[in-house]
């Protein structure tokens, strides 16, 4: 896999203390109308160390799901992060 062109560490949108699925498929939807190449989850505010372990895997397979027939996605450097902190 060649990486190249613009990747964008994504927010998590939050509503009332959890995670706001239809505001991050929002997002997702945003971005592939705009031509990313690519987008990195859990990797812009701080919350991947602060939120729960089913969280981050909701939040994963949402973006799996929104995003993996329009471009590419990665993940494993937050888990690296995470996992170290």
């Amino acid at each position: 896999m060649k990486i190249e062109g613009v990747w964008l560490p994504i927010i998590t949108p939050f509503h009332n203390g959890s995670i706001d699925f239809p505001s991050y498929v929002k997002l997702i939807e945003f971005f592939i109308s705009k031509g990313i190449s690519g987008i990195i989850p859990l990797a812009t505010t701080g919350e991947s160390p602060t939120i729960e372990e089913f969280e981050y895997e909701e939040l994963l397979e949402k973006t799996v799901e929104v995003s993996i027939e329009e471009f590419l996605f990665l993940w494993d450097m937050v888990e690296i992060i995470r996992k170290s902190a």
